[in-house]
């Protein structure tokens, strides 16, 4: 069964809010802890940029009736690289840039969201992530579950501050 635009907005929605003010309450000791061989800054960085450089990308191109691709990312194969790029590219912003362009960027993609009709999130998409075609429905829950993963990840550092999701 799919998940209908409203579901989605509402998990998402909650998703968002939920990172946004857990984050927000990490100090700059908490940020600069390791996770998993990046810091907890360096995660967050990674979720902006995959949000920014990838999702959007996608979901802009997608919806004007482009074809769809991501420079320096064709495959899954080049996933690993294309995303370490991207965090490299903004984890030396302060946590609070990088937390205010997360809270700008995953709201543009709920206001697309928002915008759109059921059959408007059936249209064909593709991410270089996935191994079969998708849909426009498929980018934006992808994009609500990569807020708890990323949030889980930067749990590790604060786990007192953050409950488990």
């Amino acid at each position: 069964m799919k998940p209908t635009k409203e579901q989605i907005r509402e998990f998402y929605g909650q998703a968002l809010k939920r990172c946004l003010d857990t984050f927000t309450q990490l100090d700059d000791r908490e940020w600069g802890k390791r996770v998993n061989g990046w810091t907890a800054k360096e995660t967050l960085a990674h979720l902006v940029g995959t949000h920014l450089k990838e999702t959007m990308v996608l979901t802009r191109q997608v919806l004007a009736g482009e074809a769809q691709h991501v420079e320096g990312f064709d495959n899954r194969e080049q996933m690993t690289a294309f995303r370490e790029a991207t965090m490299k590219e903004f984890r030396d912003k302060p946590t609070s840039e990088l937390l205010q362009m997360m809270k700008e960027t995953f709201e543009e993609h709920l206001k697309i969201l928002d915008g759109l009709s059921e059959s408007d999130l059936d249209k064909p998409a593709l991410s270089p992530t996935w191994d079969r075609q998708g849909t426009v429905r498929d980018l934006f829950f992808a994009s609500y579950l990569f807020l708890p993963g990323q949030y889980q990840e930067i749990r590790k550092v604060a786990k007192r501050k953050m409950p488990h999701w």
